[in-house]
């Protein structure tokens, strides 16, 4: 009895480790340790599979002594915003420290007044000019659902999901970073230039993307903007699948 019942006990425990598995995000899952200083000083991180910039700057965010949202602007900066990494690349965590160089001392000039011309007006100190009001250019409002049915339409039911990061950047120079909550969406960026601006998603940690992570939009004449992105965890459901699959190919044999 004890026998048969062995396909059954293996078959739970597979269930058991992938679903623990899948609850872990992926830094927590490589167990690596935080890369050493280089010579220079430097730090950099060799991207693994499965990396996202997100799940790096969480990896590094208490190193950097930054929020993980402050760590991600960071890093992306860094490494000039990149738009993929594959398994192999280095991402600069912590540049190398510059070369220092012994001044040399300069002789001191003393600054001279200029007399102003007769007639000329001149401002009394502690005079301030007021500065006119910004005009908004527009505003880019995002959100991140859970696309259950991977049709790249938020759909009746499908909730907000929490902590995926969106930058917004301009002419490759980072703006801003949301981090989204999951509740308050949908979260709008005040725009004061009229431009084009690129929002970029990174999916939170078990989660892959079922629309485009990489939007273009033009801003200008006050207009607004909504951007959903998809995100799905289908891939963990998956592993579910072929586990159960090799349970019951166990099951059988028992």
């Amino acid at each position: 009895m004890r026998i048969k019942q062995l396909p059954i006990l293996i078959i739970l425990g597979l269930l058991m480790v992938g679903a623990a598995l899948m609850t872990q995000p992926a830094a927590a899952q490589s167990g690596a340790a935080l890369p050493t200083p280089r010579a220079d000083g430097s730090v950099v991180h060799i991207v693994q599979q499965g990396d996202t910039m997100w799940v790096i700057a969480i990896t590094y965010a208490e190193m950097l002594g930054m929020a993980p949202q402050d760590a991600l602007t960071h890093i992306q900066e860094l490494n000039n915003n990149p738009a993929f990494l594959n398994p192999g690349d280095e991402v600069i965590i912590v540049p190398a420290a510059p070369a220092t160089a012994t001044p040399e001392p300069t002789a001191e000039i003393p600054p001279t007044e200029t007399p102003a011309a007769p007639g000329e007006a001149t401002t009394e100190a502690g005079a301030s000019a007021t500065a006119p009001a910004e005009t908004l250019a527009g505003t880019i409002c995002v959100a991140a659902f859970d696309d259950a049915n991977a049709d790249g339409q938020r759909n009746e039911g499908e909730p907000l999901v929490a902590d995926a990061a969106i930058t917004i950047a301009r002419g490759g120079a980072t703006v801003s970073t949301y981090i989204t909550d999951g509740a308050s969406e949908p979260f709008c960026f005040e725009l004061t230039d009229p431009d084009s601006y690129t929002l970029q998603l990174y999916p939170p940690a078990g989660f892959t993307s079922t629309t485009e992570d990489n939007w273009a939009v033009s801003i200008a004449n006050g207009e607004s903007y909504t951007v959903s992105f998809g995100l799905t965890s289908a891939p963990a459901a998956a592993v579910l699948i072929v586990l159960a699959v090799v349970g019951v190919v166990l099951l059988r044999r028992g």
